[in-house]
């Protein structure tokens, strides 16, 4: 289980945001197409963001009932991110289109090579978070935190290099 001090950092982080970008969405698109941008949002901090994970927002709707591992919570939302974007994909893709980072978000999900990379490096840190969990490896803390943060800073590193070009296009289209 995470420390609760970082969750909290975490949750307060989260929610600011999508407080803010959910309330600005809804004003500018409407309550059903807004609140639908929201959860593509939603599924791009979880699929492409290492650092976040979407699980996060489900601890607090699970914690009170089951005690479930970070890493769990996070294959959850994976899921759950996965069948929004599948819907999206099949019967409204014309929603992608209207954010730059929902635009992004269907170039990526529709290309898989060399996007879905990125889906690969943001899955790292879960991996090595289950392995510490579950089967103690690696054995140190301290190893596992370097390991855990050089995970995350190789997602980054993946996720911009691979999408800079596609982010300086896409602001110039919704700009």
């Amino acid at each position: 289980m995470t420390h609760r001090p970082l969750s909290f950092i975490k949750l307060t982080f989260f929610f600011s945001f999508f407080i803010f970008f959910g309330i600005n969405t809804i004003t500018q698109f409407g309550i059903a197409t807004g609140s639908h941008i929201i959860l593509l949002l939603w599924t791009f901090w979880t699929m492409c963001l290492p650092f976040f994970g979407g699980g996060l927002l489900l601890a607090p709707l699970l914690e009170p009932f089951i005690a479930l591992s970070d890493y769990t919570l996070e294959a959850c939302a994976w899921l759950l991110a996965i069948g929004i974007n599948a819907y999206a994909c099949l019967f409204m893709p014309e929603i992608y289109h209207l954010t730059p980072i929902t635009h992004l978000l269907y170039w990526i999900v529709t290309h898989p090579f060399p996007y879905w990379i990125i889906f690969v490096c943001a899955t790292l840190p879960v991996a090595a978070s289950w392995l510490h969990e579950r089967y103690k490896l690696p054995v140190s803390t301290v190893l596992y935190t370097y390991l855990q943060t050089g995970l995350v800073v190789l997602s980054f590193a993946c996720l911009g290099y691979l999408t800079i070009s596609d982010l300086i296009i896409l602001s110039n289209i919704h700009g």
